[in-house]
């Protein structure tokens, strides 16, 4: 997944000055997903949570960065309110949420309400297909982590506003020209207006040093500083 990033931590993040922790969340399972992990009634964006910091406390792992693409914001933001004392800084690219057209070339009307069930619909096709879950399983997942929510679906814009730690925003849109109604520019605005200590940073994807150049902002010093390990926390697909 990572390797069709505009930046990948894998390839960008020395391994002498950071460890990289990469899990396949639960839902991997297709597309070259090597997780195990099944779905029950009641899972839901915490199922999600209770996972990754199960990870970090299985590693032995206090403390550490985040670094997450897509929907791997929804999944940091969540850890930062539930656990603001694991985390020291987070790195948030092109986060997914719920939003109206701002600067994208191409515009949509309203909110973006389709995008979500568009690309989850797509995966729940895939599971479905190789029988690795049931369509009332599917959809049930979907009703506990998407239906009747709003912003970045985890957590509300009140409680983004009370996180302190240190953050980086990447701004979506993914695509560099075009429509990009999974990624908008304006959910990855929004964060960094709300979030007391985030940065926002508009154009990144033609310059993979930019990235690293602001990594330094988050980890509190130069950029070749090494500030230990980071807990990349992305999405439906394997990372």
């Amino acid at each position: 997944m990572w390797s069709n990033m505009p930046w990948n931590p894998w390839s960008q993040l020395a391994p002498e000055r950071f460890k990289v922790i990469g899990m396949d969340q639960r839902s991997a399972q297709v597309a070259g997903g090597r997780s195990s992990a099944s779905f029950a009634a009641g899972d839901g964006w915490h199922t999600f949570m209770e996972d990754q910091v199960a990870l970090l406390d299985y590693l032995g792992i206090r403390s550490s960065l985040l670094l997450g693409s897509c929907i791997g914001p929804s999944f940091q933001l969540q850890l930062l309110h539930a656990y603001p004392e694991r985390f020291t800084g987070a790195v948030l690219l092109q986060p997914i949420g719920k939003s109206v057209h701002t600067t994208e070339p191409s515009a949509w009307t309203g909110i973006n309400e389709e995008a979500t069930m568009h690309w989850f619909g797509a995966w729940a096709d895939q599971m479905e297909d190789e029988g690795l879950a049931k369509p009332e399983e599917l959809r049930e997942l979907y009703e506990a982590m998407f239906e009747g929510r709003d912003f970045v679906f985890t957590v509300t814009r009140e409680q983004l506003s009370s996180i302190q730690t240190p953050m980086l925003v990447f701004m979506g849109p993914l695509l560099a020209l075009g429509l990009d109604l999974y990624h908008p520019s304006e959910t990855s605005r929004e964060i960094a207006r709300l979030a007391p200590h985030a940065q926002l940073v508009e154009q990144w994807k033609q310059s993979p040093e930019a990235v690293w150049a602001r990594f330094a902002c988050v980890l509190g010093g130069e950029p070749e500083a090494d500030r230990g390990g980071g807990l990349d926390v992305q999405g439906l697909a394997p990372s």
